[in-house]
């Protein structure tokens, strides 16, 4: 592990990109600092969430608008006026010619009166949602969406190039929202000629995948579960088997009893390493944006405490989850963890869990690097 403080500061104060301190020899040491997550400070408004550029005061000329309402002449060519507090401007009320658009500084267009004549029809207003890109059914003629094949196409790009470019031998993926006719293309774009399991007939959308190298490892699944896969792991050129645990837990503190009731009744005095998206914190700081209450982080808590768990040395990012949301409404938790009991630690003592940037996913992708013990 590493050495860890913790320094209270103005949350609207400048924050240091270097400190200057005297070691214990006297030599003065000039250390670089990190930041997991720093506050967005607006400079014209004072507020948070957002930058200058996107400030909503900027353009404001500090009046609020009221409509009033308008007096309609019997003239048609007259003109009334539009009153606004601190501004006034002449609005032509003739219905003669076609009517000028009205767009407001905040780019509202105000709408045209409409009129349904008899026997026209309305065509539908067609939407869509994008973060449904992994979790829609196939047309009735087996055609897929353009825009959904590419996403799709593209977060396979970048999970393939992650797998070669750190050189992974054994790999889970979670929450994936595939159904299960689709496996087969994620095996093929990803893994071709390796070992492959997932559990669609435990959920719908078959929440785990878990693939890996036959020349580097040994799988034998032991249990598998809607919101885990249990295995056994034996390397074939190096060290002892293993047991190992690949988590996905549920969104709500009631679907998780399950989760954590399996990973007690799963306890073992052998080596054994548990990682995932538990969805679920351990500490009142592991959340930002929300409130956290004690009752939020007690029952990952206790199931640590019954399974005899430990943290694997981290590095990386801090917070592994962000909603992807803007200003106020943005959440960062650390809800993706890499778990080992005494047993485990002792065989890869130099072991690393590394969270890496999420890029376009939700999550920081880990990447578990272990070291045999010397002894």
């Amino acid at each position: 592990m590493f050495a860890k403080i913790l320094v209270e500061v103005c949350i609207d104060q400048q924050f240091p990109s270097m400190i200057h301190f005297l070691n214990e020899k006297g030599t003065k040491v000039d250390q670089q600092v990190y930041y997991d997550w720093l506050p967005i400070m607006c400079t014209v408004c004072k507020g948070m969430g957002h930058d200058h550029s996107k400030c909503n005061k900027k353009n404001s000329t500090g009046g609020r608008k009221v409509w009033v309402k308008k007096t309609v002449q019997s003239n048609p060519t007259t003109k009334d006026t539009e009153v606004v507090i601190g501004q006034v401007h002449p609005v032509n009320t003739e219905r003669s010619g076609p009517v000028a658009r009205q767009v407001d500084s905040e780019g509202f267009e105000q709408a045209a009166r409409f009129s349904k004549s008899k026997g026209q029809q309305l065509k539908p207003v067609v939407t869509g949602n994008s973060f449904m890109a992994l979790d829609c059914e196939d047309e009735e003629d087996g055609s897929e969406n353009g825009h959904i094949a590419d996403v799709r196409h593209e977060k396979q790009k970048e999970v393939r190039y992650m797998i070669q470019s750190h050189n992974i031998k054994l790999f889970s993926l979670l929450e994936t929202r595939e159904k299960a006719s689709k496996m087969g293309s994620i095996y093929l774009n990803l893994c071709p000629n390796w070992c492959f399991t997932t559990n669609p007939s435990f959920h719908n959308n078959g929440r785990i995948i878990l693939a890996w190298d036959p020349d580097a490892f040994t799988v034998n699944i032991i249990h598998m579960g809607s919101q885990l896969i249990h295995c056994m792991i034996t390397p074939r050129t190096f060290g002892d088997q293993f047991f190992a645990s690949f988590v996905y837990g549920m969104n709500t503190p009631l679907e998780r009893e399950e989760l954590w009731s399996s990973l007690a009744a799963l306890t073992s005095n052998t080596a054994w390493i548990i990682m995932g998206d538990f969805n679920a914190i351990m500490n009142m700081e592991d959340r930002v944006g929300a409130a956290v209450r004690t009752a939020d982080i007690m029952p990952m808590r206790q199931c640590m405490a019954r399974c005899k768990l430990t943290e694997v040395k981290t590095m990386g990012r801090h917070f592994t989850w962000t909603n992807k949301q803007e200003g106020v409404d943005r959440v960062f938790s650390r809800i993706d963890r890499v778990l080992a009991n005494e047993a485990w630690g002792d065989l890869f003592d130099g072991a690393e869990a590394t969270f890496l940037p999420e890029g376009t996913f939700d999550h920081c992708p880990m990447i578990l690097t272990t070291f045999l013990s010397q002894q």
